[in-house]
C-alpha cells in the first residue's frame, strides 16, 4: 500500500532471489541435518556447525555467480538488488537450520518467539522507513538486518542445548550420495515454483513485477504457511522410520494430507472464484486491477506445493531423496 509500484517491484525482484538463493544455497543442510541428528543427538552441535558453514557459503556462492552474471548479460535488475537477496538467504538459511535442529530436539518454542518477533519488528521499521522516503534498497537491507539476528539467535539456541558428553562418535558426513541427492531434490522443489517470476523480473518493467507479485504473495503466502505447518512431519517421520513403526508413518502422513488439504480448500476457493476480493484487501485500490486473473490461475499452487511438501518430507525421512 506505501510503496510506488516500482519500489514494490524491486523487493518483489528481491524476494524471489531470496527464495532462489536459499533453494540452491541451502546444499540439502536443513533435511540432512534432521536425518543425522534424529539418529545421534550428541552430535547436535558438530552436525549444525558443519552446515552452517556449508550453508554460508552455498549461499554467498550462488549469489555471487548470478549477481556477475546478470552484470554481464546487462539485466535489467539491479545489481545490488540481488546481492542483498542473496546475503539475506545466507543468513535465513543459518535460522533455518537451527529450526531443524530444534524441531529434531523437539523444541519448538524458539522458533514460534523468533519467527513472530522478527514479522513484526521487520515491518514496524519498514513502515517507518517508507514513511521517512526509504525506497527499495532498505527495504532489503533491513531484510538482511532482521535476518542475521535471527539467525544468531537461533544458533545460541542450539548451542545451549548441545550435549555436554564428549562423544567418541565420528561425525556424519553432510556430502553422501544421499545428502547429494537431498540438495538438488530441495532445490528443484525450491527454485522451480519462481522460475516464472524470475524470468519475469529479468524481462519487464519493475511496474509490471510488481503487478504479478500482488497476485503471486497471497496464494505463495498461503502454501509457504501451510508448509510451515507441515514442517515438524520431518522429524516425526524420521523418528518413525528409525523405529521401524510403519504404521505410524502412514497414519501421520495421511492425517497431515486431510487436515492441511481441508483447511486450504477454502483459501482456494476464494482466490479462484472471487480473487477482487483479495487484491482489493490488499492493496485497497484498483492501480493492480488485473492481477484478479492472475490471481484466479495462480489459486491452485495452494494444494500443489502442499502435496508437494508433504511427499517430499516422507521420502526425505526414509532416505529417498
Amino acid at each position: 500500500r506505501l510503496l510506488p509500484e516500482t519500489a514494490l517491484g524491486e523487493v518483489a525482484t528481491g524476494l524471489v532471489f531470496f527464495a532462489i538463493f536459499a533453494g540452491i544455497g541451502d546444499l540439502g543442510t536443513t533435511k540432512t541435518v534432521v536425518r543425522h541428528v534424529s539418529a545421534n543427538t550428541d552430535l547436535l552441535w558438530p552436525i549444525v556447525r558443519t552446515a552452517l558453514w556449508r550453508r554460508v557459503l552455498g549461499g554467498l556462492a550462488s549469489g555471487v555467480v548470478v549477481v556477475v552474471g546478470l552484470a554481464v548479460a546487462g539485466a535489467a535488475v539491479r545489481p545490488i538488488v540481488v546481492a542483498l537477496a542473496a546475503v539475506a538467504a545466507a543468513a535465513s538459511g543459518c535460522t533455518e537450520i537451527a529450526f531443524a535442529a530444534l524441531r529434531t530436539l523437539a523444541h519448538s518454542r524458539t522458533e514460534q518467539a523468533v519467527l513472530i518477533l522478527e514479522r513484526i519488528g521487520f515491518i514496524a521499521i519498514a513502515v517507518g522507513l517508507i514513511q521517512l522516503g526509504g525506497g527499495s534498497v532498505s527495504i532489503l537491507v533491513l531484510y538482511v538486518v532482521t535476518n542475521v539476528i535471527s539467525g544468531t539467535v537461533t544458533t545460541v539456541a542450539v548451542l545451549r542445548r548441545r550435549s555436554p558428553i564428549k562423544t567418541a562418535h565420528s561425525v556424519p558426513s553432510l556430502w553422501d550420495a544421499e545428502a547429494r541427492r537431498t540438495a538438488l531434490g530441495f532445490a528443484l522443489f525450491t527454485v522451480t515454483p519462481r522460475i516464472g517470476p524470475a524470468v519475469l523480473a529479468l524481462l519487464v518493467a519493475p511496474a509490471v513485477v510488481a503487478e504479478f507479485s500482488v497476485a503471486y504473495r497471497p496464494a505463495e503466502g498461503i502454501a509457504l504457511f501451510a508448509l510451515a505447518a507441515g514442517v515438524p512431519l520431518l522429524p516425526i517421520l524420521r523418528t518413525h522410520v528409525l523405529a521401524g513403526r510403519q504404521q505410524a508413518i502412514e497414519q501421520g502422513t495421511a492425517a497431515v494430507v486431510r487436515v492441511l488439504g481441508a483447511a486450504l480448500t477454502p483459501f482456494v476457493v476464494v482466490f479462484i472464484g472471487w480473487p477482487e476480493l483479495i487484491i482489493w484487501t490488499l492493496t485497497g485500490s484498483e492501480v493492480y486491477g488485473s492481477a484478479n486473473q492472475t490471481l484466479a490461475i495462480l489459486g491452485l499452487i495452494v494444494f500443489t506445493w502442499n502435496f508437494r511438501g508433504i511427499g517430499e518430507s516422507l521420502l526425505y525421512a526414509q532416505e529417498r531423496a
